[in-house]
């Protein structure tokens, strides 16, 4: 009823098939991490990372059929970490600081959930093995911190990142220059952004503070230390570079029995790269043609220098160099920002119930919950939830 008779105009078709009917299985659950939600997941290698919390012996081998530190060891364990969000300034509403498990079960190759941690209050740690009610607000509690990563994270990873990488060209190459004119007309406007963030979701009052478990300033907090991080680094955030980095391809342990973000993206990712070699190969001969670039070089100072991109290419010294810079740029500006924003925020990331950006009823201090419901948005609060998507789906477009 509510998608159908509330938003028929702005959600003719409803949500992503299965969003509300699936919502309850632990499946669907964890496959988020690997398809609209892919950028906080990662493998845990035993060469170098440890265990972040324990269970019991017992538990991990009724849930997964192997202890925690076998499953570590076999490269089977995943980690998923929110407790960056435990200093930002609240609103009226609540939310953990959950850290969690995952891992492939070893005999239906699955990519399942296997604990939730809050570290709030009384610090429960939550499990399939825990009531029904229990493991839904878990999970619940869960979402809303990824909810509040994945747009803050995009807004460093994406924008950002393409914003000052852009400016570093402006002030480097000729309107003549062939590059110029290719990134003129991909990141067209794409500074319009900033004010109309500023303006709609920042300010005291706007679309964070009504929506979200913490401020807009948080926000925009949070936005900088993403960006100071791992998240503002060029080259390190390369499609495939980035994903290896977190073991979610081509590494230790076992294959991904599906990884849905990877095999759609990379479709897309190869023909970028596929129109960005034969791009560069028109104007380019050779890789002494590149170096001998004076615009091109000056890019590369200036973004290392006074623009300060982080990790940005030196020098580009070859034709691949400058080919992987420019199909990154089209990357952060379409497969990256539109997994996790966009028309997917209403078509999935903030379907309701399953995905509010707050909860409405303290972290509780023990397990036995028996009312999910009063945790979730009254109705209003969905309303304003909804308009206020459409609003950032509106400045993203």
């Amino acid at each position: 009823m509510l998608y159908h008779n509330e938003w028929k105009w702005t959600l003719p078709h409803g949500p992503s098939p299965g969003v509300l009917t699936n919502y309850t299985n632990d499946l669907m659950f964890s496959m988020e991490r690997l398809s609209f939600s892919p950028y906080q997941i990662r493998r845990l290698d035993p060469s170098y990372d440890t265990l972040a919390f324990p269970l019991p012996k017992s538990l991990a081998m009724n849930l997964t059929g192997s202890t925690l530190q076998a499953l570590l060891d076999e490269g089977r364990l995943f980690y998923a970490d929110y407790r960056d969000q435990a200093e930002l300034a609240p609103t009226a509403t609540y939310s953990a600081n959950c850290d969690a498990y995952f891992y492939i079960d070893k005999k239906s190759g699955d990519f399942l959930p296997l604990a939730i941690r809050t570290n709030t209050g009384s610090n429960l740690v939550y499990t399939p093995a825990d009531s029904a009610d229990d493991w839904f607000l878990a999970k619940l509690m869960y979402n809303v911190n990824d909810f509040w990563f994945a747009q803050w994270d995009h807004y460093a990873r994406t924008h950002e990142v393409a914003q000052i990488a852009y400016m570093a060209a402006i002030r480097s190459l000729s309107e003549e220059h062939p590059i110029m004119g290719w990134l003129n007309r991909v990141y067209y406007e794409i500074f319009a952004i900033a004010p109309l963030a500023q303006q709609v979701l920042f300010d005291k009052g706007s679309a964070v503070d009504l929506m979200f478990a913490h401020t807009g300033q948080s926000a925009k907090d949070y936005c900088t230390s993403r960006y100071e991080g791992e998240q503002g680094r060029f080259q390190a955030n390369y499609f495939k570079t980035d994903l290896r980095s977190r073991g979610l391809v081509d590494g230790y342990g076992p294959a991904l029995k599906h990884f849905p973000f990877y095999e759609d993206a990379s479709r897309l990712h190869d023909a970028v790269s596929t129109f960005m070699q034969s791009f560069v190969d028109s104007y380019y001969s050779s890789d002494d043609d590149v170096m001998a670039d004076k615009e091109l070089q000056a890019w590369a100072k200036e973004a290392n220098g006074d623009a300060g991109v982080h990790d940005f290419p030196e020098e580009f010294s070859s034709k691949q160099t400058l080919i992987d810079a420019l199909t990154h740029m089209v990357h952060l500006v379409s497969i990256s920002h539109h997994t996790v924003n966009t028309n997917e925020l209403l078509s999935v990331s903030s379907t309701l119930p399953f995905h509010p950006s707050a909860l409405y009823h303290p972290i509780p201090t023990s397990k036995g919950v028996k009312d999910v419901a009063k945790f979730l948005p009254p109705f209003q609060k969905v309303r304003e939830q909804v308009c206020r998507a459409l609003k950032i789906i509106s400045i993203a477009n």
